[in-house]
């Protein structure tokens, strides 16, 4: 990931890289973050990069190394943070930050500043994460180092809660800074898009397709393949999100892959599920994902954990776990500040409830709807405002009047039926009803038990004989 990885020449983890040794004498000479670098890098494993670690943070605490120790508590840092343990980032980093003021290590400072800004935002608390970067960013400008990966886990916070005039800042010194980084990019142009600006997007998706299938690290493949599911899922391109599900099961299938690279992964096939309407597939990357916390919980993926699980677990057909999560997740971007998750998860809970046409969710959506649209009004996020008014209207059509429909058909079902006799496909009806194909596919189900009826055709013969048709 840019924010956290340093690739230049001199650095320490281009030196793990370009070392091609492998035995752990490393740690007992005095290079253990090299060789823990080397594993993480070359060989994808992070539990042997941790275990070195720990061999040289003994060893150095033990010679009484204090240079040793403030590279080790970094990196162990950086590791954490990726690997969805931010409070243990956040500890470490912190203990890393105050030795290396103390060793002179500036290196060292600014990387840890990085690592716990990642952890902080995933615990939610962007204020103080955006201080540590502002501090990271203070050390860089003092030594010369590159501010790419500190302004883009500033952007990150930004886009999170909302702001557009600090998101169009830092996108356009971004997009100078780093322009042949397809995850920033793609990940700036989302943001534009959020704003109704002109933003390029089918070029940057193109971009980040051919870096995901020609890259060499495999988390700078997966990074990209996550950014283009969201794009995917925001912008309503099912078949983007097809194409980016299919190369992320190419990294799972993969024999070794850390824990950032099989959530980048998962998140990226979970959300196609989402689009798709794929219930199993749904299913199998919620059970995988459950545990997680926060906006990407260290991948710097800008969705929260619980928003994407309500997803998940809506296509996956469990309306008490998908429930749970919107809850969880309006609570915690609420208390955060994340102002744009907010109004995406007030529009993904409000459709999950009228989708389920239960009468008593619907003073609930209105609720929701109205919320998200007062948040993105007041923050001129277009895109959502666009998205709601449609849900809006979708609400209104279904407060009407009921009529009394034959065999205990709803009005939601009279509408699918209807469709179904003009002869559309669960998926056509799913994209004229804006409801997931899994939805639609629930619907016809709940006709034909209700109606009778064998088949598609004898709904359809039922619809005409019973006057449901419009003429």
């Amino acid at each position: 990931m840019p924010a956290r990885c340093d690739r230049r020449p001199g650095s320490a983890r281009a030196k793990a890289r370009g070392s091609g040794r492998r035995d752990v004498t490393y740690a007992r000479v005095g290079v253990g973050p090299l060789y823990s670098g080397a594993i993480w890098f070359e060989q994808e494993d992070t539990a042997g990069s941790l275990k070195a670690l720990e061999q040289a943070l003994e060893i150095s605490r033990r010679t009484g190394d204090r240079q040793l120790e403030t590279g080790v508590l970094a990196d162990q840092s950086m590791f954490m943070s990726q690997d969805f343990n931010p409070d243990g980032a956040v500890d470490l980093g912190l203990q890393a930050i105050e030795l290396a003021r103390e060793t002179d290590q500036p290196v060292e400072e600014a990387s840890s500043h990085s690592s716990v800004a990642v952890a902080l935002t995933a615990l939610g608390d962007s204020d103080a994460a955006w201080q540590h970067t502002e501090a990271g960013r203070r050390v860089n400008e003092k030594i010369g180092r590159s501010q790419v990966g500190l302004l883009y886990l500033q952007y990150i916070i930004a886009y999170l809660r909302g702001d557009r005039a600090t998101m169009d800042e830092l996108g356009e010194i971004l997009e100078n800074e780093a322009p042949d980084d397809t995850v920033i990019r793609l990940t700036v142009g989302i943001g534009a898009w959020h704003t109704d600006k002109r933003s390029g997007l089918d070029e940057l998706v193109q971009a980040a397709q051919e870096a995901a299938q020609n890259v060499p690290l495999v988390r700078q493949r997966a990074a990209n393949l996550a950014r283009l599911a969201m794009a995917a899922r925001l912008m309503d391109r099912p078949q983007d999100a097809i194409r980016a599900a299919e190369m992320a099961r190419s990294l799972l299938s993969l024999p070794k892959v850390t824990s950032l690279i099989e959530v980048s992964a998962r998140v990226t096939a979970g959300l196609a599920a989402v689009a798709t309407g794929e219930a199993q597939e749904a299913m199998d990357h919620y059970r995988w994902l459950k545990n997680l916390r926060g906006p990407g919980s260290g991948s710097g993926f800008p969705i929260s954990a619980d928003h994407l699980l309500g997803l998940l677990a809506h296509t996956a057909g469990m309306p008490a776990e998908a429930t749970t999560h919107f809850e969880d997740a309006l609570k915690f971007n609420g208390k955060a500040g994340y102002r744009l998750e907010e109004a995406w998860t007030c529009h993904d809970y409000a459709e999950s409830l009228l989708d389920s046409d239960e009468p008593a969710n619907f003073e609930k959506a209105v609720s929701l709807i109205n919320d998200g649209l007062e948040i993105s009004r007041e923050l001129g996020l277009v895109a959502i405002e666009k998205r709601l008014i449609t849900l809006q209207e979708k609400a209104a059509s279904m407060a009407a009047p009921a009529a009394a429909y034959p065999d205990g058909l709803t009005g939601r079902e009279v509408e699918v039926l209807r469709l179904l006799a003009a002869g559309r496909t669960n998926q056509q009806i799913a994209d004229d009803l804006v409801i997931a194909p899994s939805t639609a596919a629930k619907h016809v189900a709940n006709i034909l038990g209700k109606t009778g009826s064998s088949n598609r055709a004898e709904a359809a013969t039922y619809a005409n004989q019973q006057g449901l048709v419009k003429a």
